[in-house]
């Protein structure tokens, strides 16, 4: 894990624990909501190029129903 990695989730994790002491509901509702935002971008951001696995495709030469 790279350093922004760390950093990144140490944020996450201070983030989600301040969240759980909300006590107003329509306040966490909404911080969660940004914090997945958040996460979304962090995760885009933080992709080593080609990391990321290619679906395997159907071999079309091969009959499998006989």
């Amino acid at each position: 894990m790279r350093e922004d990695e760390k950093r990144a989730a140490r944020i996450i994790a201070a983030a989600n624990l301040a969240i759980s002491k909300m006590t107003d509901p329509a306040k966490r509702g909404a911080a969660k909501a940004k914090l997945q935002q958040v996460q979304k971008k962090i995760t885009l951001a933080t992709q080593q190029p080609g990391a990321r696995t290619i679906p395997a495709q159907q071999s079309r030469d091969r009959d499998f129903d006989r």
